[in-house]
């Protein structure tokens, strides 16, 4: 009886490895899948659609409506279809520093980088400013408009919008990367 019980062990203990065996190779298999599905035109689908979400978002009048840095549910820089001067004041403290960015981030719901680019310069506290988003960004100009000079970004995607600003006509480009 003995010699049966001995057989009877090591074959479960060999449907155990090969199972084992079996549900490695089928995650292996489903990982395998999931990668090769990686199509650069969709993370570009997916920026573009992340900076047309974040240039509606701004381009609203936020939440609450009166919104200031420590209330704010949703930033947006708008009153009457106009920029508001002390919504695009607070939208700009927002992203002074990385800490506040990343706070400004969380409310925007993104997890790409942003930089909203004036086509002229406004004034915000005395100081003349042609931008508001992640902290150190520059911009250079260029024959063709403004490139965006950020390290190694897979890609940059650049959404337009026009509003009006103190009683003109202003153009801001949101860059996401």
């Amino acid at each position: 009886m003995s010699i049966s019980i001995n057989k009877g062990q090591v074959w479960s203990l060999d449907l155990i490895v090969a199972v084992t065996i079996f549900i490695f190779g089928l995650i292996g298999i489903y990982l395998y899948a999931l990668n090769i599905n990686y199509h650069p035109e969709d993370i570009q689908n997916l920026m573009y659609k992340e900076g047309d979400l974040i240039s509606s978002l701004i381009l609203s009048e936020g939440y609450p409506e009166n919104w200031e840095t420590d209330n704010v549910k949703v930033p947006g820089i708008l009153t009457n279809n106009l920029i508001d001067k002390a919504k695009i004041v607070n939208l700009y403290e927002l992203s002074r520093t990385n800490e506040d960015y990343e706070m400004l981030r969380d409310l925007l719901d993104t997890k790409y980088d942003f930089y909203i680019n004036f086509n002229r310069d406004i004034i915000i506290n005395g100081e003349s400013v042609s931008g508001i988003g992640k902290p150190g960004i520059n911009l250079d100009k260029t024959s063709s408009g403004y490139f965006i000079n950020v390290e190694n970004p897979e890609f940059v995607i650049k959404v337009t919008r026009i509003t009006i600003y103190e009683n003109k006509p202003i153009r801001l480009d949101f860059y996401v990367w």
